[in-house]
């Protein structure tokens, strides 16, 4: 998927937010269709969950895949 990347810019897409793009940790959008942005989500969640699990975050933050806070790694989420 997007192993190697760090950097993306994206210009007018208001609606786009960092937890859309876990890996991202500094994210600026300029002239960007929704269908672009709307295959990189879809691309990205049609991955397997061992992929996601890659961008998961950890169970002391909300930031990456996920929603982890306060539950111990490996556990079953619903």
């Amino acid at each position: 998927m997007f192993l190697h990347l760090s950097d993306l810019t994206i210009d007018n897409c208001p609606k786009l937010v960092l937890p859309w793009l876990p890996s991202i940790r500094s994210l600026t959008v300029i002239r960007s269709s929704n269908e672009l942005l709307r295959e990189l989500w879809r691309e990205f969640f049609n991955q397997p969950l061992e992929v996601k699990e890659n961008y998961a975050n950890s169970s002391t933050t909300y930031e990456g895949y996920g929603s982890r806070l306060g539950i111990n790694k490996g556990a079953t989420l619903d």
